[in-house]
């Protein structure tokens, strides 16, 4: 019997970092620290490859809405001059009064700017009209890892064994690379925050909470993110880093293998901290562990341990006996994903 996902858990934000002061211009450009966004976006930036150099709003018709969160909205537009497909996230809040949405929007735009990784969702350029932030971005065609899980729990089946792990070798790939070349923190790991597309590829996104670390060992305090996945330092409200992101993806690893969030089902932040917290880990339940390839339980055992220093850092996962078996040995997740999903909406 596949587990019950908790409900209601949102996400929380209660930050305590502060940046440098938010400028608005008289032409309506927005600028903190000599980053500046304005109606033309930010400056030239490759669209789809570089089949376009510079990329305008008023290129971009939306279409269809594809989700939507506490301050924002995502829709599937369509670049015009290419008839290329793009993912136009909008955020909503006003950013003369919010500054926590300026905050948000400045940490998903920095980090993603310059990022080169296959495994970190593509972003194509930012406007500013009207008072909202409009993000262009890579748009995957086959949903998210939740919808993906979910499509699974409904059919009453759990995911092949090397389509999961293909998916969690890739976001290694890019929990990797957020870490080690980014020095960042995601803090917000979860299904619904990997995206992936009709070729096989899986992507890490939302980056509007993620956390840049100036040296490997800054810690960040802020707690947001969604407190399903967070793990005990973090619920704790305690100084947290990299590691933080290794117990989320343990959480993802086991709902994705188990059929179901690994939990039962969270009533309140004190049931929270009961059982996450003072509680026994999911992969000490023997019931768990006979369900779990020894491998993968193994691995997922190391990244739930309590105390973040004990953790595996994301090198260390990388050469563990589970995703090196799984990476000599790869599928074409692309031709599974196409047999299997149904089609995309018109």
């Amino acid at each position: 019997m596949p587990l019950k996902k908790p409900a209601g858990m949102q996400a929380i934000s209660m930050p305590v970092e502060r940046q440098g002061s938010f400028h608005m211009s008289e032409t309506g450009s927005f600028s903190q620290d000599s980053f500046t966004i304005g109606k033309h976006g930010i400056t030239q930036s490759p669209l789809l490859q570089g089949e376009v150099t510079s990329l305008r709003l008023d290129q971009l018709e939306p279409g269809r809405q594809l989700g939507r969160g506490a301050s924002a909205k995502v829709y599937l537009a369509t670049h015009r001059p290419t008839g290329k497909p793009v993912a136009l996230k909008i955020l909503e809040s006003e950013l003369e009064s919010s500054e926590e949405s300026r905050r948000l929007m400045l940490n998903e735009i920095k980090l993603v700017y310059n990022a080169r990784s296959d495994h970190l969702l593509t972003f194509y350029d930012a406007f500013l009209e009207e008072g909202k932030i409009y993000l262009a971005l890579e748009y995957m065609d086959a949903g998210s890892v939740e919808s993906l899980f979910e499509m699974a729990r409904q059919a009453g089946q759990l995911l092949p064994e090397n389509v999961l792990a293909n998916l969690l070798v890739q976001i290694l790939d890019g929990l990797t690379y957020l870490h080690k070349e980014q020095h960042a923190v995601h803090r917000d790991l979860k299904p619904a925050n990997v995206l992936i597309n009709s070729f096989g590829s899986c992507k890490l996104s939302d980056f509007g909470v993620s956390k840049q670390l100036g040296s490997t060992s800054e810690l960040a305090q802020t707690q947001c993110g969604t407190t399903a996945y967070m793990s005990p330092e973090r619920i704790r409200a305690d100084a947290y880093a990299y590691a933080s992101d290794i117990w989320s993806f343990a959480i993802v690893a086991l709902e994705g293998a188990l059929g179901g969030f690994p939990y039962p089902a969270f009533t309140s932040y004190f049931d929270i901290v009961k059982k996450v917290v003072d509680g026994p880990v999911p992969t000490e339940d023997p019931a768990v562990q006979q369900r779990l390839p020894a491998e993968l339980c193994d691995l997922v055992h190391a990244c739930l341990n309590k105390d973040p220093a004990q953790r595996p850092d994301v090198l260390s996962l990388m050469r563990h006996v589970y995703v090196m078996r799984h990476q000599s040995a790869p599928i074409d997740l692309g031709a599974w994903l196409r047999e299997s999903l149904p089609p995309p909406p018109a």
